[in-house]
């Protein structure tokens, strides 16, 4: 009997420090929108993958939490997790590794899926692609963005999601003429991506 409860306690301290891949996982990436001068991101938008040489890539991460909270009445709800950053691998369309991998930080709680057990969201940035890093790639090319977002739940629980993917097309610099008032969301929030301009000039 001895035995048994060591390898019970000793499962249970193994098991608290083992990845979840199943309590958050990355739903899908949102677009920036202008509203009233400021940039947000809605977690209904799809989001395009091209950038601009020379310019960073940022990315509005939907993170989703599938875990119910069970907690008693008026007890503290120890599945929402706290977000704490996300690791970052490229390689090239053949599989070939870019550099090292790399960690942005970002934050954020995901609350606990409702009473329903439906998922909840939270829309975070991070940029994955410091500039830096992208006047090293070449037009044409094609870099594949692996992402793991991790962090904790309330309970004390480390957790992270499955890798997602995300393929991005580099591009030349692209320049425009534009004015602020007929600049669109890409090009006031996320320059030289996802059909944002590079630089933008104005000839009134």
């Amino acid at each position: 009997m001895r035995s048994l409860l060591l390898l019970a306690a000793l499962s249970l301290a193994l098991g608290a420090c083992t990845e979840d891949h199943s309590t958050i996982w990355v739903a899908r990436l949102a677009a920036p929108e202008l509203d009233d001068g400021a940039c947000t991101a809605s977690a209904l938008q799809p989001s395009n993958s091209s950038l601009s040489a020379g310019s960073p890539y940022t990315v509005f991460l939907v993170v989703a939490n599938g875990v119910r909270d069970n907690t008693r009445p008026l007890a503290n709800n120890t599945s929402a997790v706290v977000l704490e950053g996300v690791e970052v691998t490229l390689t090239d369309s053949a599989g070939a590794a870019l550099g090292g991998s790399y960690t942005q930080l970002i934050g954020g709680l995901v609350p606990s899926a409702n009473v329903a057990g439906q998922p909840e969201q939270l829309v975070v940035s991070a940029t994955i692609i410091p500039a830096n890093v992208s006047s090293a790639l070449a037009p044409g090319s094609v870099v594949v963005a692996t992402m793991q977002v991790y962090g904790h739940t309330l309970g004390g629980f480390e957790v992270e999601s499955a890798p997602f993917f995300w393929p991005i097309t580099i591009e030349a610099p692209l320049t425009c003429t534009v004015c602020s008032d007929e600049a669109t969301a890409a090009d006031e929030c996320t320059p030289g991506q996802d059909g944002g301009c590079a630089v933008v000039t104005c000839t009134p």
